[in-house]
């Protein structure tokens, strides 16, 4: 039986997971991707306004990207759990960084 994960609210098949990233399959395009172990988020001004939900994890790395838009970098499990989370936290959005892999050309298909 296949496993589907919702992220950034598109439906994909999981293929496999890694520590660091999982391989996805895009079935509306037809194309695998790479979720990052990276989640944005924005919404608010200050680690403070979120840092007392990522206490647990502080393995994770939290870098300003932007005013107000930080970058989340650790394990799928910590940003997995950080998620959940923040998606407590009223007026924070949310977006995990996905990369699509190359096409491969027509031979190889």
């Amino acid at each position: 039986m296949a496993a589907f994960v919702y992220i950034n609210g598109t439906k994909y098949r999981l293929l496999q997971r890694y520590p660091d990233h999982w391989v996805l399959y895009d079935g509306q395009i037809f194309q695998a991707v790479h979720l990052l172990n990276q989640l944005v988020v924005s919404g608010k001004t200050s680690t403070m306004s979120f840092g007392k939900y990522l206490k647990d994890n502080n393995k994770m790395t939290v870098n300003e990207i932007a005013a107000g838009t930080y970058l989340l970098t650790g394990t799928m499990a910590e940003l997995m759990q950080a998620e959940q989370q923040l998606k407590k936290v009223n007026g924070l959005k949310l977006e995990w960084q996905i990369r699509y892999l190359p096409l491969k050309p027509a031979a190889d298909r």
